[in-house]
């Protein structure tokens, strides 16, 4: 009997833990479960505390924006600004001790108020040190001018500074100057700590926050500007580069999360974006703080481990008194797999062991019969494979044929017992066989099902087969085969080329002819487009929803109505659908199409299915165009003109020529140029005009012609020579202008 590495204690202890293993992995995933829940929670919290600071944030610019706007409407500050030369020097000093005065102290936050000219220049400023600057390059001036508009700028001390510009408008409503409030940027650390809510008047403006909760605000060069632990008046901080700056920089994005902050500590934080001044508020505190509550979870889950822990212990031992009795079933099973069908156990007691033997024998006795059962199996398996048509064969792991059938035998004339332990290089030519290989190696690899098309030369003639190959595993879930069905289909490639070359064929000719054909399937609202239609409709075919509502949108708007009005008038009343419209390709390009198309009625004479035809008529609808032009033109012009054959007989005349000639169409049709004649022409010029226009040039003169009536009429007359596509001349052109008018005026 062999050695077993684990002994059916072990088993049983195993199995007691594997029973064990849901609680613990439940438990396990209960831990992870809540601390992810508690991290979406104060996540959520910190997104809805820093919207909070973000409110007040824009509740304090919006303050200071309309403080700068009520002062830009103190009418001193305006009459300053309207002075002029001397007037407006007496007014600067005056000003400034104004805006000292009057409106430095209505706003604590404001630590400087300049008035600027126009151009640019301060004319008055709280601060000395702005005096007579010129500001005219200043983005908070520029936008100033225009707008209210708040900006960021350093100062001479590198702090920080929020400038709220204003234009400052006359009383006709012309903008005079900019009023400019500088704010330190420090004033918002009031707003980030609670003091700006504590100074309005808020109990509670503190409680709640978080031992390590830091609120502060990053601008787009990554500075800290802001803090609620930052001290007034400093200058900005240290550089900032974490995730939250640079998804607000880059992408106006606004993230919440656990993260390392810019001292390197995992904190839990939340930003908000501040686009218009480029600006990041991040909310954090430490993620030791936020996930405090996870310690005590911890130590549940460690005596859940312990008390686990003893209970498998006592089923272990509990195990271990019954495995001596199991040792004798033990041993009958062994000889069982090695093929003793008519060993028994003694069943000696009346308990589970005793109920376990008398299964064990019922269970020996049932082998037997499955064993030939199996075996009968087995024969009748054989005996389809070996009477199916298709080829089947079945290898082990290395390439060694394990089974064939008959099939496979004809194929390559040999008998399955010595095809037994060969390969396919052993039977076939070398790249035949390595194909075949490579193949096997596929399914192998994949452990699935796989369709290949092989070739093989039965007799000298190429053969293809479709093969199907797939593996086969054993109890232990492990691949011990591959197993191949090969079904001929050389005849079958056959008619496939055909019917390839037969739609490649009618792809040709569709191109060549502009026209595609469509094939609408009502119920569904499947749409089929040929080749040719995608070229005419400019799409691709991924472009294409295949639908009838988006074949409409391809339609000119101008023409949908016409279309949708067609195919219902087609598909419900049964009317004829031939129709010319537009289409708008993706380019904006306009192409006129014509579409023809039969509708297919089931057996209840319900509608199932349009079928039709597209063809580019673009082309050929602006020639028609241009030739009813040129025919307009013909038939509007104030000069005679007909058309004759090679032989003179006239084949067209214009309405000029029958109201100066007299002569109708039909009159004239049919006839030559000579029922024009005056009679006093000779015939040598007539032989001149004729040698000029039968040689390919253009004959000018001026001839006395006779009309109908008998009267007569002067006209000059050019006759050109009209040539067809090979350059043959096919037709004359004559071009007669009535000068009787101007020969009787002189």
């Amino acid at each position: 009997m062999p050695k077993h590495f684990f002994s059916l204690s072990q088993k049983a202890l195993l199995a007691v833990s594997l029973i064990l293993l849901p609680v613990i992995v439940t438990f396990t995933y209960g831990y992870y479960k809540n601390r992810d829940l508690l991290k979406r929670h104060v996540v959520d919290d910190l997104t809805v505390v820093a919207e909070a600071y973000e409110g007040q944030v824009y509740q304090f610019i919006e303050m200071s924006r309309r403080r700068a706007e009520d002062f830009s409407s103190d009418g001193f500050i305006i009459r300053a600004l309207e002075a002029k030369d001397g007037a407006a020097r007496e007014f600067s000093s005056s000003l400034k001790k104004h805006l000292i005065d009057k409106k430095l102290p209505l706003d604590p936050h404001i630590k400087t108020i300049s008035v600027i000219s126009p151009e640019g220049a301060v004319i008055s400023s709280t601060n000395s040190a702005y005096a007579g600057r010129n500001l005219s390059k200043e983005r908070f001036f520029l936008d100033g001018r225009l707008k209210t508009s708040a900006t960021e700028v350093m100062d001479s001390m590198d702090r920080a500074q929020l400038v709220l510009s204003t234009p400052v408008s006359s009383s006709d409503g012309a903008t005079i100057g900019v009023l400019a409030n500088h704010i330190l940027l420090s004033e918002l650390n009031a707003v980030l700590s609670g003091e700006f809510n504590r100074s309005l008047g808020a109990i509670s403006w503190k409680k709640g926050k978080r031992m390590t909760m830091d609120a502060y605000i990053v601008n787009r060069d990554g500075l800290i500007i802001a803090g609620a632990n930052l001290e007034d008046g400093a200058p900005p901080g240290r550089n900032v580069k974490t995730e939250p700056v640079a998804a607000c920089v880059g992408e106006r994005r606004e993230i919440s999360g656990f993260y390392s902050n810019h001292l390197g500590t995992e904190v839990a934080g939340a930003s908000m974006c501040i686009p218009s001044l480029g600006w990041t508020l991040i909310v954090e505190y430490s993620s030791e703080e936020a996930l405090a509550a996870t310690a005590e979870m911890r130590r549940q889950a460690a005596t859940a481990a312990v008390v686990v822990g003893a209970l498998v212990i006592l089923l272990y031992f509990f195990f271990r008194s019954i495995v001596e009795q199991l040792r004798i079933v033990s041993s009958a099973a062994a000889a069982v797999s090695a093929g003793d069908y008519d060993i028994t156990i003694p069943v000696r007691t009346h308990d589970e062991i005793g109920m376990l033997a008398g299964a064990f024998n019922a269970m020996a006795l049932d082998i037997k019969k499955r064993d030939l059962d199996l075996n009968e199996s087995k024969n009748r398996l054989e005996s389809i494979l070996n009477n199916s048509s298709a080829v089947v064969y079945m290898k082990d792991t290395e390439g060694h044929f394990i089974f064939v059938n008959q099939a496979f035998e004809t194929i390559v004339n040999m008998k399955s017992a010595d095809l037994k332990g060969r390969t396919d290089h052993d039977i076939f030519p070398p790249e035949i066989a390595d194909a075949f290989r490579k193949n096997d190696r596929k399914v192998l690899e994949s452990g699935t099902p796989l369709e290949f098309e092989e070739t093989v030369l039965p007799g000298g003639a190429l053969h293809t087969y479709l093969s199907l190959k797939f593996p086969l595993f054993n109890a232990g879930g492990e691949i011990y085969a591959v197993c191949g069905f090969s079904t001929d289909i050389t005849e079958r490639i056959k008619a496939a080329g055909v019917l390839k070359q037969t739609e490649e064929r009618l792809t040709m000719a569709q191109r060549i002819a502009c026209i595609g054909s469509w094939d609408w399937h009502i119920q569904e609202n499947t749409l089929w487009w040929s080749e040719e239609i995608y070229e005419i409709f400019g799409l691709e075919p991924h472009q294409f929803a295949v639908t009838y509502e988006a074949f409409i949108e391809a339609v000119h708007p101008e023409d949908r109505e016409l279309v949708k009005r067609s195919v219902k008038e087609a598909v419900l009343k049964g009317k004829e659908y031939s129709i010319d419209h537009r289409i708008t390709r993706p380019d904006g390009s306009v192409r006129v199409v014509h579409e023809q198309a039969d509708v297919c009625l089931d057996a209840s004479g319900a509608p199932v299915r349009m079928v039709g035809t597209v063809q580019d008529v673009t082309e050929q609808r602006q020639k028609d165009f241009e030739l009813k032009k040129l025919s307009m033109t013909i038939e509007q012009s104030v000069n005679l003109i007909f058309i004759t054959d090679t032989k003179g007989v006239i084949e067209y005349v214009n309405p000029m020529f029958e109201k100066v000639t007299g002569y109708t169409s039909r009159d004239a049709i049919g006839q030559t140029p000579r029922i024009l004649s005056s009679g006093e022409i000779a015939d040598k010029e007539y032989k001149n005009l004729w040698t000029t226009i039968l040689s390919g040039r253009t004959w000018r003169g001026s001839y006395k012609n006779r009309k109908k009536d008998g009267g007569y009429y002067w006209c000059s007359t050019v006759i050109t020579p009209i040539r067809d596509d090979h350059g043959r001349i096919s037709n004359f052109l004559a071009v007669q202008e009535d000068e009787t008018q101007k020969r009787l005026t002189y």
